[in-house]
């Protein structure tokens, strides 16, 4: 049975040990002062690109994240960072129409699993293959409203099986909304790809099809955070 991973990557140690759960604040405000201030975005939406994001930052880096299991408050170095990596893995304007695109998809020509079997498992398989770490868009809901971008979602891919007697693939993600467990999988069942539930993930939630972003490395001085022991 095929399979890979990227070597030394686990979520229960490389990712954060705090869950994609923020207060209602605004992620940044424009204006001057206190004088006709305009207040964008809203972090209780999740920063879990950013999240992604800055996971591999620091793996590449062989820094540590945090050792703590809440969530930096706004302000903070760490919180200015997730905002910032949020942006640049929406590859401002078009990841986000593509993100528009798969959510609106009506699957009357090809299912989106069937899409997502067909265009994306490839590159997926060739990044892990490759030891890169495979940021994925997870599209959990069907829409054609601007309003429901929001419900979709970002993981990390970092490992694989390919069950090809069964038809079945499995990946293990590295999912910010549920921090440090090394058990959270996506599966794609490729005898079914027309049918509902053709792709699905171990922890339930809602899932029609999934999209490679390419990772865009930071070119800004991390946080201060502790080196990984060698």
């Amino acid at each position: 049975m095929p399979s890979g991973r990227v070597p030394k990557f686990w979520p229960s140690v490389n990712g954060f040990g705090f869950a994609n759960c923020w207060p209602s604040q605004p992620l940044f405000s424009v204006g001057f002062r206190n004088l006709l201030r305009v207040h964008v975005g809203d972090a209780s939406y999740g920063l879990c690109g950013g999240m992604v994001f800055a996971i591999v930052d620091l793996f590449q880096a062989g820094a540590e994240p945090p050792d703590h299991d809440e969530p930096p408050p706004h302000g903070t170095p760490l919180f200015f960072h997730l905002r910032r990596r949020l942006f640049d893995s929406f590859h401002m304007p078009w990841g986000v129409l593509r993100y528009y695109s798969w959510m609106a998809h009506s699957g009357w020509r090809e299912s989106l699993a069937r899409r997502t079997a067909r265009l994306v498992w490839p590159r997926v398989r060739q990044e892990i293959d490759a030891g890169r770490l495979a940021p994925l868009g997870l599209i959990r809901v069907r829409s054609r409203s601007p309003a429901d971008l929001g419900q979709n979602h970002q993981v990390l891919a970092y490992a694989y099986d390919h069950d090809e007697a069964a038809g079945t693939i499995t990946l293990w993600i590295c999912d910010p909304n549920h921090p440090r467990c090394d058990d959270v999988t996506i599966a794609l069942d490729l005898r079914r790809l027309d049918e509902p539930g053709a792709v699905s993930q171990s922890t339930g939630e809602d899932l029609r099809g999934f999209f490679w972003t390419r990772y865009r490395p930071h070119r800004r001085p991390l946080p201060t955070f502790r080196l990984a022991r060698p």
